[in-house]
């Protein structure tokens, strides 16, 4: 019998993974907290399944960034923004 705790507990537990999904995905945690995550996706289909869907959402946007590139002026006006970025007073 699952207790009203145990299922709380579990639910905070997922909100706290899928928070950090994004920074998991892109290698920015530490090794302890990729092995909790990891270790959770071993007990819960709901998280991993979240995974999936955010990886291959990163994948498709990063396919579709690569197939449009920004017009030549604005690319020029970027570059020259980072050069010399507007003071600030």
């Amino acid at each position: 019998m699952t207790h009203v705790w145990e299922i709380a507990f579990r639910e905070l537990l997922c909100r706290s993974v899928r928070a950090r999904l994004d920074a998991y995905l892109d290698g920015e945690l530490l090794i302890e907290t990729n092995l909790e995550i990891l270790l959770h996706f071993r007990g819960c289909h709901e998280c991993r399944h979240e995974l999936e869907c955010r990886a291959q959402l990163r994948r498709r946007l990063k396919a579709a960034v690569r197939e449009h590139f920004a017009p030549a002026h604005l690319a020029a006006r970027v570059r020259e923004r980072l050069r010399d970025p507007p003071s600030r007073e």
